[in-house]
C-alpha cells in the first residue's frame, strides 16, 4: 500500500518525526482512548507539558502540548499530501500516539510517537480530503483539552493551523518546492467555514540585501509560554508586531549566512 511504504521511506528519511513502524503496538494508544474521558493519559500529557517550564498553567499547558504534537503531525502530514501520497481518510481512531517526557531544567522536552493504522483507499492531492482529516484528528483532542482547562476552541484551533502551515513550508524547504508547499498550504487552509481558518497566520519572504532570501510562516496563534517565568514572545508570535517579526526573522536569515 502506497501510504504505508510512503510512511516507512519518511520514517527512515526523518526519524524526528517520531514515526513508529512497529506493527506490534509497542505502547501506542489510539488518540481517541488518550482523549476518552475515563483515561487519565491526556491528565498526564498535561501535567508532563507543566514541567517544561516554570509557571505552565493549564491553558499554556493545552496550549503549547497542542502546538508540539502539531508541530510534527503537520510535517508528516504536509510531507506525505506534498509527495503525491494515496491518503486515505484519517481520524482519531487511525493514529496511535504516546507522548515520552525527558531531560532535565532547561533541557527537558516532550517528543511524541506516532503510528498510523487506516483503512485502505483515499486519493492523492485531495485538499478537501485532508482537511477532514485533519479536522477528524484534532477535533476529539480539542474538545477534551477545552474541557479539562478551558483553553478556547478558537485558540486551540489556530496552533493547529500554525502546525499545518508550517509542517507544509518544512517540507517545501527540505526539497526545493517551496511555492507548490505555499500554495497547497494555502488553497488547503482557506475554507472560511472550517475551524482551520483564521485570517491572522501567513507565509512570508525575509528577502535582506546581501544574502539569499527564505520564506516563514508567521503564526495566527500562540503557545502561551510568553506567560512563564523567563518567558517571551516566539519570533513569529501572533502577538508580536510585524515589524518585530520581520527585524528578528532577517536577523536570523543574516546570521544563517554569515
Amino acid at each position: 500500500m502506497q501510504f504505508q511504504a510512503e510512511l516507512a521511506l519518511l520514517a527512515s528519511i526523518r526519524p524526528e518525526l517520531g514515526l513508529d513502524q512497529d506493527i506490534t503496538g509497542n505502547g501506542l494508544p489510539p488518540l481517541s482512548s488518550v482523549v476518552d474521558p475515563e483515561s487519565k493519559e491526556l491528565d498526564r500529557w498535561l501535567d508532563d507539558t507543566a514541567t517544561l517550564a516554570s509557571g505552565i498553567d493549564a491553558k499554556t499547558a493545552a496550549a503549547y502540548l497542542i502546538s508540539i504534537f502539531v508541530w510534527r503531525l503537520g510535517d508528516i502530514l504536509g510531507a506525505l499530501y506534498l509527495r503525491g501520497t494515496s491518503l486515505p481518510p484519517l481520524t482519531a481512531d487511525d493514529l496511535a500516539v504516546r507522548l515520552d517526557a525527558a531531560g532535565q531544567g532547561r533541557s527537558r522536552d516532550i517528543q511524541f510517537r506516532f503510528r498510523f493504522s487506516p483503512p485502505a483507499g483515499g486519493h492523492s492531492f485531495d485538499r478537501a480530503g485532508l482537511v477532514r482529516s485533519i479536522i477528524a484528528i484534532h477535533g476529539p483532542l480539542i474538545e477534551a483539552l477545552y474541557e479539562k482547562t478551558r483553553l478556547s476552541r478558537r485558540a486551540l484551533w489556530r496552533l493547529v493551523t500554525d502546525g499545518i502551515s508550517g509542517g507544509f513550508l518544512e517540507y517545501g524547504r527540505r526539497n526545493d518546492c517551496v511555492d507548490i508547499a505555499r500554495g497547497e498550504a494555502i488553497a488547503i487552509l482557506a475554507d472560511t467555514t472550517a475551524p482551520l481558518y483564521n485570517r491572522q497566520w501567513r507565509f512570508i519572504e525575509i528577502a535582506p540585501d546581501t544574502v539569499r532570501a527564505e520564506w516563514f510562516r508567521l503564526r495566527g496563534g500562540c503557545c502561551r509560554l510568553y506567560l512563564t517565568a523567563d518567558g517571551e514572545y516566539c519570533t513569529t508570535c501572533v502577538l508580536r508586531s510585524s515589524e518585530s517579526q520581520v527585524e528578528r526573522l532577517r536577523s536570523l536569515v543574516e546570521r544563517r549566512a554569515s
